[in-house]
């Protein structure tokens, strides 16, 4: 079960990437990006989309890489025997997602400025008010 488990893990965590990268909902910092005009926080996500693209497809390459070893070296996980080569399949899918996602996400930049989105969005109703909170 336990090959099972961590199969699963490195689905989740390969395609989670990608996901955060197209929705957006990857962890930033912004202590400057609050202060700069629209202009300036166009930039620095352009400047983001562009090193998170060069990180994300040197991390492609070092997947794939260590996918050809293991296909060369047959290796297998202990208790199924199950090929290594499928716990990486889906982590450089995900990888390979991931490019997509921030080079979508670098044409719509200006289109998604986080200060112009709403900090209540996806945030529950309040209740509806009762007898007592009138």
């Amino acid at each position: 079960m336990v090959d099972i488990s961590q199969l699963l893990i490195m689905t989740a965590a390969g395609l989670a990437i990608a996901v955060a990268f197209f929705y957006g909902k990857h962890v930033t910092i912004d202590l400057i990006d609050v202060h700069l005009p629209p202009m300036g926080r166009a930039a620095t996500a352009a400047l983001s989309a562009i090193l998170s693209t060069a990180f994300i497809v040197a991390c492609v390459w070092y997947v794939f890489g260590d996918m050809q070893t293991q296909r060369e070296m047959n290796t297998t996980s202990a208790t199924l025997n199950i090929p290594y080569l499928y716990f990486s399949l889906p982590l450089l899918t995900g990888l390979a997602l991931s490019v997509v996602a921030i080079i979508a996400a670098l044409f719509g930049a200006g289109k998604n400025d986080p200060s112009a989105q709403d900090d209540n969005a996806g945030a529950l109703p309040a209740p509806p008010a009762g007898p007592s909170d009138v």
